[in-house]
């Protein structure tokens, strides 16, 4: 009886293991209990480092999406300790190391393609039009510089943005709304808000400032730590970018996994709507939080005005300036009905752990205050003149200043930039 039940466990093994196997995208996703509709158009993958490749690994062996892959990069040595690279790799591109290891896997039930470029460079004719065609991009490229200019771009498809923090110990998830109304750029600020502002963000990016530094970004991960932390993340994000394709919202998620006990807390942030507006040479951006935040400090403050400080940052490869957070009038403010003068009594500090809390992203950008009821956020005299007081005060630093007016029904940013 123990042979016969051998010999049927054999026979099956023979069965399955035919060449046929896998027989196409399709029975892929069947044996992998794939739930989630495939992506029939293309993908486009930005990055194929640790991360990146890992999802891909993932994607491609459960018939999920077609895919092409965009990196600019060659397998180093030391990357064989956090990729899915063989050996024999070493100085390939990251690219065809993609295609390759999917082939080998696949046997041609589904095809990856390699395109060995810069994503950020659309001057190349591949890789605009490659940008043009997808109908999801993620990117997972572990810089800055990528999801900031493809929030710049009407012509491109919905984008996703994915990250190990340089710990190892969080991921984090960004997706744009269906129609891109909202998009990365916004999102990343208010990723940073709420850092700033709940206790979970106060060590969430420690580690950045790393002895090992290849990515020049609070999202570089080329630090020493496991493999099994990348792979952890990796599959959990590779499911969740599957859910947050199949809904047409925007989303701000963010894992924290305790390495200890292996626990995993997920934390969703409020998704926002984005606001631009011309802003000189620059374009300005703040979010509808923002906006909300400063009219409930507005009111409670009443009778009497109120202000404070804005954080945020410039970006000049892409013109931009976006504000981040708004935070309240110090202790030591003075203010009566029609007058605020912003006091300085833990300023200081607010702002170092701001800029502590983002890896050095967000920092002080100008002022906000307050108008009395009934009164719009049209600038008085008094507001030109402290303006003009800022933008003396920036231009050292070779930056605009930045005073945001809270008027009764309405909310004024001015610039004031030292010319010459």
């Amino acid at each position: 009886m123990n042979r016969a039940r051998d010999f049927r466990c054999r026979a099956l093994v023979l069965t399955t293991s035919t060449s046929s196997y896998p027989a196409d995208r399709h029975f892929s996703t069947f044996w992998s209990s794939q739930s989630r509709p495939v992506v029939t158009d293309k993908g486009v993958l930005i990055g194929a480092g640790s991360l990146g490749s890992a999802m891909l690994n993932l994607w491609g062996r459960s018939g999920w999406g077609q895919w092409t892959v965009v990196d600019k990069d060659h397998i180093k040595p030391h990357n064989l300790s956090r990729h899915v690279a063989l050996a024999h790799q070493i100085g390939a591109t990251k690219t065809d190391v993609a295609v390759e290891l999917h082939d080998a896997a696949m046997q041609g039930a589904s095809k990856v393609i390699g395109l060995f470029a810069d994503a950020c460079d659309t001057s190349q004719e591949k890789v605009w039009q490659t940008l043009k065609e997808a109908q999801l991009v993620i990117d997972a490229s572990t810089t800055l510089e990528y999801p900031r200019l493809a929030s710049t771009n009407d012509a491109i498809g919905r984008h996703f943005s994915v990250f190990v923090t340089p710990d190892g110990n969080s991921a984090v998830l960004l997706a744009e709304n269906a129609d891109r109304s909202t998009r990365l750029r916004t999102l990343e600020a208010q990723y940073y808000r709420a850092l700033i502002n709940h206790d979970w963000g106060r060590k969430h990016l420690e580690g950045n400032l790393a002895t090992f530094w290849s990515g020049a970004s609070c999202r570089d991960i080329s630090t020493v730590m496991p493999y099994s932390r990348i792979t952890s993340h990796a599959g959990n994000l590779a499911e969740q970018v599957q859910q947050a394709a199949s809904h047409p919202d925007a989303l701000i998620r963010v894992w924290d996994r305790n390495v200890q006990t292996g626990a995993i807390a997920a934390y969703d942030v409020p998704v926002a709507s984005e606001r631009r507006m011309e802003f000189d040479e620059l374009e300005l951006f703040i979010d509808a939080g923002i906006e909300e935040k400063l009219r409930v400090m507005r009111l409670k403050s009443f009778p009497t005005e109120t202000g404070g400080i804005l954080l945020g940052y410039y970006d000049f490869n892409i013109n931009s300036v976006v504000i981040v957070d708004a935070l309240p009038a110090p202790t030591d403010s003075k203010s009566s009905r029609t007058s605020f003068e912003r006091g300085v009594v833990g300023l200081a500090t607010a702002v170092e752990d701001a800029a502590k809390r983002t890896a050095g992203v967000v920092g002080y950008l100008g002022e906000w205050h307050s108008h009395p009821s009934g009164h719009s956020g049209h600038p008085s005299q008094d507001d030109i003149l402290q303006l003009v007081y800022l933008a003396l005060g920036m231009a050292d630093d070779g930056l605009p200043a930045v005073s945001l007016i809270v008027g009764e029904r309405d909310i004024q940013i001015l610039q004031g930039k030292v010319r010459g």
